[in-house]
């Protein structure tokens, strides 16, 4: 027939929930998409009188099948993901540039999703699904695949979509010269196969009362290894065996399997990359036929093990340029205008906001973004209903009734990256970002002027007080200006990228700038910067905010927190409590009453100094 063809998905909120939200479908250009109606869904009875069935009525309705696509860097992800359970890690790895390093283990459940067919004539929409298994297969001279089996609650007809409104994920591709194999150390294979198969048994999720399965049990989790390879020694005979003279006691091996792209990069420095670890592997079998004079071959089956709290965890790590693989948001602004009056925001444009301190569930705030490619880096308050906001693709936002609804104030034809954000009043504020822009508004974000900043890298943070400006990026960088137009590039002393700066006005000024590898530097005239790093810390330090010329807090990748009450001289550090979380920004509401933010839909209060914390609820 001709017509359009697609396969998308979303993450539901709540397992068998259809997700609608058109902006959260993610799509790929997937080789075969064989998910669909049951095969047998109707109960025939057949008695003793009849030749053939005489009763027929609804049985259980289970759709389920396959989906085949070659891996690539951003839509494959979805589907380790919620194949294996457990988000558990994600980083931005390179200071400021938007390349990521998701970590997934196995968990105890498995997220629902949403799932698109374009079948020419109509859209079949499948809600309640899940991933039964995921098979990876690196062949020779191909591209990785990926394989996924997924079952479903049940299925309608949707709205075909258009070709041109289905955008694919198509960067980041692998084919069999991207991968490598280790089992301890390198080795040399012809093709590599393996699959996490959950053992999700459909039809034991269906109850009486209904013809739909209710819930999908993860069983025990499986994965089998597949590994090809030329016969050049005996190392893998005696692997099986356990002993080198013949069968023994099996010992375990460690086993990647990574696949590196050396053609797509994320973000103009880092590649496109996935490892999946399995710590514990015992060979299943190996087979050494001997065929005529063929050359010789040989096939491993191994097994992997997963048991976290034995110290074995498996696990798939994915290099990619999307900030969360979430419907949660992760954070990367807050901000008190006092102990009562707090914003944050992060991913998909989100924006949260609290008018008791967090006291009762923080409201989410009409941003009018919805988009993955949308995200909220800064925000601002200059009083106590109006509030600037900046983020990716060049969005400016301002709110004028405390943060309930959001206008867009960008610059015209501009989209930039905006990472940095220093609202002066109503009227005034200043934005940095990629590429080194700066811009301006004397009108309430009604027009914007460009600034000469004298650099190309990228600037991720801006502040000032009365008589001065400061600026920091990528490399390093860091400049001054005391009117906002003419700016000049100091000098830093370090070469990691700075990531975040806060400023105080008193007698004397304080200025502080923070960065990769617990980087912490002072200034007291915005000029001439001295390390104050924190030792031993090599985290990247992400946020910064400080309440007088001696005090600050700083917050980072790996729950880092750190307290100074001498200017930086001396740091205590806050336990905030958490697990693998990256904190983007804190705002110090007083001395003592601290705000946090980060991944994984994480605030954090305290109101003694660091001491204690309370999780807030989103």
């Amino acid at each position: 027939m001709g017509g359009v063809r697609y396969f998308g998905v979303a993450e539901e909120a709540t397992f068998g929930t259809k997700q609608t939200t058109d902006a959260l479908f993610n799509y790929v250009d997937a080789s075969e998409v064989n998910l669909d109606v049951p095969k047998d869904s109707m109960l025939s009875y057949a008695g003793i009188t009849h030749r053939s069935p005489t009763v027929v009525a609804k049985g259980q309705y289970i759709p389920e099948g396959d989906i085949a696509q070659a891996i690539e860097g951003e839509f494959f992800p979805w589907m380790l993901k919620w194949a294996m359970g457990d988000y558990y890690n994600c980083l931005q790895f390179d200071g400021g540039k938007e390349a990521y390093r998701h970590t997934f283990r196995p968990g105890t459940s498995l997220k629902g999703f949403t799932a698109r067919v374009g079948k020419e004539a109509l859209e079949q929409v499948f809600e309640g699904c899940k991933v039964a298994s995921l098979g990876i297969e690196i062949p020779k001279n191909d591209f990785a695949m990926g394989k996924a089996s997924i079952v479903g609650q049940t299925d309608s007809l949707g709205t075909l979509k258009a070709e041109s409104a289905i955008d694919t994920h198509e960067t980041g591709f692998f084919s069999f010269c991207h991968g490598a194999v280790t089992i301890d150390s390198p080795i040399s294979v012809d093709s590599a196969s393996f699959e996490y198969n959950n053992n999700i048994s459909a039809d034991a999720g269906v109850r009486i009362g209904s013809r739909f399965p209710q819930q999908f049990d993860v069983n025990a989790l499986e994965i089998p290894i597949t590994l090809e390879m030329p016969f050049d020694a005996t190392t893998h005979l005696v692997n099986f065996w356990g002993g080198a003279s013949g069968p023994s006691t099996p010992t375990s091996k460690a086993v990647t399997i990574a696949l590196t792209s050396d053609d797509d990069k994320i973000d103009g420095t880092n590649y496109f990359a996935y490892s999946f670890t399995f710590p514990r592997c015992y060979y299943k079998s190996v087979g050494q036929p001997v065929k005529g004079r063929d050359e010789m071959k040989q096939s491993l089956e191994l097994t992997a093990f997963h048991d976290e709290t034995a110290g074995y965890s498996l696990q798939a790590t994915v290099d990619t340029g999307i900030p969360a693989y979430a419907l949660e948001c992760f954070f990367r602004a807050i901000f008190a205008r006092s102990t009562t009056i707090v914003a944050a925001g992060g991913t998909r444009g989100l924006i949260h906001k609290t008018a008791d301190g967090g006291a009762t569930a923080w409201t989410a705030c009409t941003s009018g973004l919805t988009a993955w490619t949308d995200r909220i880096n800064r925000i601002e308050y200059v009083s106590d209903t109006v509030a600037y906001a900046v983020g990716m693709n060049g969005k400016v936002l301002k709110t004028a009734d405390a943060g309930a609804t959001w206008s867009d104030v960008s610059p015209a034809g501009i989209t930039t990256d905006w990472y940095g954000l220093f609202a002066v009043d109503a009227t005034t504020a200043y934005i940095c970002g990629a590429g080194g822009v700066i811009y301006y508004t004397a009108d309430s974000g009604t027009t914007w002027a460009a600034k000469t900043s004298g650099i190309t890298t990228d600037l991720y943070a801006i502040t000032g007080i009365s008589d001065k400006f400061v600026a920091v990026g990528a490399g390093g960088k860091i400049l001054n200006s005391s009117d906002g137009t003419t700016w000049s590039v100091r000098t830093s002393g370090v070469t990691v990228d700075l990531l975040g700066v806060t400023a105080y006005e008193g007698t004397p000024d304080i200025w502080i700038a923070v960065g990769e590898m617990g980087t912490v530097l002072t200034s007291a005239d915005a000029e001439t910067w001295a390390d104050k790093s924190i030792a031993g810390v090599t985290a990247t330090l992400r946020g910064v905010d400080c309440t007088s010329a001696t005090v600050a807090v700083v917050v980072g990748d790996s729950d880092t927190c750190y307290y100074t009450s001498n200017a930086g001289t001396a740091w205590t550090e806050k336990d905030p409590g958490t697990t693998n979380v990256s904190f983007y920004g804190v705002s110090m509401a007083s001395a003592s009453t601290w705000f946090i933010a980060g991944t994984f839909e994480t605030i954090l209060k305290s109101t003694d100094t660091g001491a204690t914390w309370t999780a807030q609820t989103i």
